[in-house]
């Protein structure tokens, strides 16, 4: 996490807005594909970057406002 704002406090304003939406825009991706897979299996586990599942547009954030189950499982190095 600490990475992750290191290098958004490099950027401007207009960059961190930039990547942020990308983020955001590939995160509703996800879970579109999240809710075609549901379709077929009961659980499913998801595994990507942590900034995927920080930010207010996080993955889990969007699986919440759709009312779905999220169980975090998170690896420590």
């Amino acid at each position: 996490m600490a990475d992750i704002k290191k290098i958004l406090g490099t950027l401007t304003v207009l960059q961190r807005i930039k990547i942020l939406k990308e983020w955001a825009r590939r995160n509703i991706q996800w879970v579109d594909r999240f809710e075609e897979a549901h379709q077929n299996y009961d659980r499913i586990f998801l595994i990507g970057g942590l900034a995927h599942f920080v930010n207010p547009a996080s993955v889990v954030d969007w699986l919440k406002r759709k009312a779905y189950t999220v169980e975090p499982v998170i690896c420590k190095q």
